[in-house]
């Protein structure tokens, strides 16, 4: 991330910023796949489509982000 940083001439504190919203949906995600996995209640009866779903929004958000140039 710093190397990054430095070839893009970024300080990492700005940098980060566009990266919150992408590791905040894949962090949620990873945390309802195990819930899904573990069968805890009421996670197990919810459909895979919605647990999924965050990884979807952290791909549209990585694709905003880096169109914008946020």
């Amino acid at each position: 991330y710093y190397a990054a940083c430095a070839i893009s001439r970024v300080s990492p504190s700005a940098g980060m910023r566009p990266i919150l919203g992408y590791i905040a949906a894949l962090v949620i995600g990873t945390i309802l796949v195990l819930l899904k996995l573990l069968e805890v209640d009421p996670v197990a009866g919810w459909s895979w489509l919605w647990l999924l779903s965050p990884f979807g929004v952290a791909v549209v958000w990585w694709v905003y982000a880096d169109t914008t140039g946020l």
